[in-house]
């Protein structure tokens, strides 16, 4: 009995994740809603966020942060956002599938491991104890419906009916040029705080975690996203640089 509860709250916490609807911060005093995606410079986001809120020129503490992120912050579904995107200025930030599965490797397995925490991705069957390798063929076995936040695709949190939702989509690897059409639609819209600029000539670290059939199977896994998010020749380019 006690392995048939086990079992039952297994599935209930890993459905109740699976269906989880986008983070969407409102204001619409400002007619502006931000999509975030989890593991894409969504702490800078909100540091943003909350000093424009607050009219100041401090980075705000992180008790003010947290109370503006219960005031603002709402799970919508993607139908209702469309709906928003009539009357807000909607962007988001998104990143390079594959820098951003592994981001979510080291920061969630890795560090969890080393820092001692519980590995959150235990529902899932991924152990704390994988390779990168043995990471990403499990997450590639694990459909979207079925996926933790952390390492869903991207897509499903930005389109509707296979519409692309925000006006504006930055990407992290040119964050600090991208956010300057954010600023634009937003007048007074602070600088984004703690920017990790990359050197578009210089190889992303992340690649050293990659041989070429891991990287190929992250690429199958998140075909979709590198295509619609417009990474396709950047990600060929990097598979042509592995063995």
């Amino acid at each position: 009995m006690g392995n048939i509860g086990g079992h039952l709250r297994h599935w209930q916490r890993r459905y109740r994740n699976a269906r989880k609807k986008p983070d969407v911060w409102v204001l619409d005093e400002h007619k502006v809603a931000f999509i975030q995606i989890r593991k894409v410079a969504s702490r800078s986001a909100k540091l943003a966020f909350s000093q424009f809120i607050l009219a100041g020129d401090r980075e705000p503490e992180a008790e003010e942060i947290e109370r503006i992120d219960r005031q603002y912050a709402r799970h919508l579904t993607t139908r209702r956002i469309a709906q928003l995107a009539r009357s807000h200025y909607v962007f988001t930030i998104v990143r390079n599938p594959l820098a951003r599965l592994y981001s979510c490797y080291a920061h969630k397995i890795v560090a969890h491991r080393q820092q001692g925490l519980a590995n959150p991705f235990v529902d899932w069957g991924i152990r704390a104890d994988m390779s990168f390798a043995e990471f990403v063929a499990r997450i590639v076995d694990i459909p979207d419906s079925e996926s933790n936040t952390h390492f869903r695709s991207m897509h499903p949190f930005l389109t509707h009916r296979g519409k692309l939702l925000p006006h504006t989509v930055c990407k992290l690897e040119s964050l600090a040029r991208d956010w300057q059409q954010v600023q634009r639609h937003i007048p007074g819209f602070p600088d984004l705080p703690r920017i990790n600029r990359t050197d578009s000539g210089a190889r992303p670290a992340f690649l050293d975690a990659y041989d070429r059939p891991t990287a190929q199977l992250a690429w199958r896994r998140y075909r979709e996203d590198i295509e619609l998010l417009g990474y396709a020749p950047e990600t060929e380019q990097l598979l042509a640089a592995l063995r």
